[in-house]
């Protein structure tokens, strides 16, 4: 029996592992981390509203970022491309897909905060004020980890309320990607793609409405972003004439060439 994760669940504790769990706790994370960053290294980028993250953290401090779970295996690379020496954590299920993208972040320096509203919700919730408070940015899936898709849960309310910290929506699609066959249709890029990240506004959540209205709130604008990406990937692959047809490898940290 292989040791539990830190904080686990009873069911996590005490089950046993079989082989196959073994070797994908193993071998999955290692694995994934490579194709995240071969793909990444051979796709084009493009980022719109960079300048609402860059203002929420220098306003707060640091703040929430949320994205739906389909959009998971890119966007804790996006954060490190773009924020390198800023801290990060991430709310993940404590199930076996949450051990290895948990497994999986730590190559980007990330540290999971294992729970959701099936198993450990509420100590997640208060693990992750906690390092909000203390100056850690923090990478959510409102609608995960077993949806329904695209729905904004309470728990993320709740989090942006006791922790007083913007969440900036965020989402990305691309013009090559494989579907995986969940409830979500999980996105996986693929090389010689290119894609389109969009950020949007900061959010506040005050008291001024209930719950269910901040809610519905961030859901659209979540899906305000989505769908920004979505026409912006689908503009580039159609090759319309507003779209630029300049692909641009991000480093925002890379100096020019010596004698541009």
């Amino acid at each position: 029996m292989s040791t539990p994760p830190q904080n686990a669940g009873p069911f996590e504790a005490y089950r046993p592992i079989n082989a196959r769990e073994h070797a994908l706790r193993l071998l999955a994370p290692p694995i994934a981390h490579a194709f995240a960053q071969l793909t990444s290294r051979l796709q084009g980028k493009r980022v719109h509203g960079l300048e609402h993250a860059a203002h929420a953290l220098h306003e707060h401090g640091n703040a929430i970022f949320a994205f739906w779970h389909n959009r998971f295996f890119m966007s804790p690379f996006w954060w490190r491309w773009f924020f390198p020496k800023r801290p990060v954590c991430a709310i993940i299920s404590r199930s076996l897909d949450g051990e290895i993208l948990s497994r999986m972040i730590r190559f980007i320096r990330a540290e999971a905060i294992r729970g959701s509203e099936f198993d450990g919700g509420s100590s997640a919730v208060k693990a992750a004020a906690t390092k909000l408070r203390d100056g850690v940015n923090l990478c959510i899936t409102p609608d995960g980890p077993r949806g329904p898709k695209y729905k904004v849960k309470p728990g993320t309310v709740a989090l942006a309320r006791l922790a007083a910290k913007p969440i900036i929506p965020i989402a990305y699609d691309c013009t090559r990607k494989y579907l995986l066959n969940s409830w979500d249709d999980f996105i996986v890029p693929l090389v010689g793609g290119h894609t389109e990240f969009c950020i949007g506004e900061p959010i506040l959540v005050d008291r001024s409405r209930p719950p269910d209205e901040w809610a519905a709130h961030i859901e659209a604008r979540l899906m305000d972003v989505t769908n920004r990406a979505e026409e912006l990937a689908r503009a580039w692959r159609r090759g319309l004439p507003h779209v630029t047809r300049r692909r641009v490898f991000l480093n925002p940290h890379r100096g020019k060439r010596k004698g541009a």
